[in-house]
């Protein structure tokens, strides 16, 4: 069973670290809605915050590339096929 969960980072939760962050790096993926549906509407989030919740969220460099580099290239199947073609 795959789980889906949102984390609005604009929300109180940026004031700590969220739990599953810290307990299993292994199983999360940065994701965002680029390029900003609501924005339009005049209420953009602000990037440099969000960047800064995910460097809050995620701690170790170590943590962070798994986050952002290694969970998604599993997900996807990019380690799969990398180096063919």
């Amino acid at each position: 069973m795959t789980r889906f969960s949102v984390i609005d980072a604009s929300s109180d939760l940026g004031l700590r670290p969220p739990a599953p962050v810290a307990a299993a790096p292994e199983s999360m993926v940065w994701t965002s809605n680029w390029p900003r549906p609501s924005s339009a509407q005049g209420n953009p989030p602000d990037e440099a915050t969000l960047t800064g919740t995910l460097l809050e969220w995620t701690g170790a460099a170590e943590a962070r590339h798994r986050i952002l580099m290694d969970n998604p290239a599993t997900l996807h199947g990019f380690n799969e096929t990398a180096g063919k073609g």
